[in-house]
This record gives C-alpha cells, sequence and structure tokens, in this order.
C-alpha cells in the first residue's frame, strides 16, 4: 500500500522550477507539490495552515499566504480569516 502511495505521488504531473538559479544551487534535489487552489476544497485549509505553521519563521511568507488566500477565497465563496 505505501508503494503505491509512493507511485502515485512521485509521477509526474507537472514540472516546477525555481527562477532563481541561486536558491537552485542551494536546494539541487528539492521536491515542490502543487496545489489547485481553484478546484481542490483542500487546499485553501492546507495553505492556511501551512502560513500559520511557518509564520514565526518566516512572516513575510507567511503574510504573501494570507494575501493569496484573500484574493482567492471571494471567487471561491470560501469563507474563514488568518
Amino acid at each position: 500500500m505505501a508503494e503505491q502511495t509512493t507511485e502515485r505521488l512521485e509521477r509526474a504531473k507537472f514540472e516546477v522550477r525555481r527562477t532563481n538559479p541561486e536558491a537552485q544551487a542551494r536546494h539541487p534535489l528539492c521536491r515542490h507539490f502543487v496545489l489547485d487552489l481553484d478546484h481542490d476544497p483542500h487546499a485553501l485549509p492546507a495553505l492556511h495552515a501551512y502560513a500559520l505553521a511557518a509564520a514565526g519563521e518566516h512572516p513575510e511568507l507567511a503574510e504573501d499566504i494570507h494575501t493569496l488566500l484573500g484574493q482567492v477565497r471571494p471567487t471561491l465563496g470560501v469563507s474563514g480569516e488568518h
């Protein structure tokens, strides 16, 4: 079962690349995960939880995520506060 899950997660659905070559050099093997904010009902709560978890160490990132959530929520009719 775990092997099947790993295979599903590793299937290439998206290609994500860093735009900053220096960051790419520091983290050449980093894995990324893509969320569909427009259609996946679990994506917004997941992104909100990430922003809360990251706020202490990366407050600007958390603020950027909350700004994004504020832009997406009205179009989806999703309520909630940050």
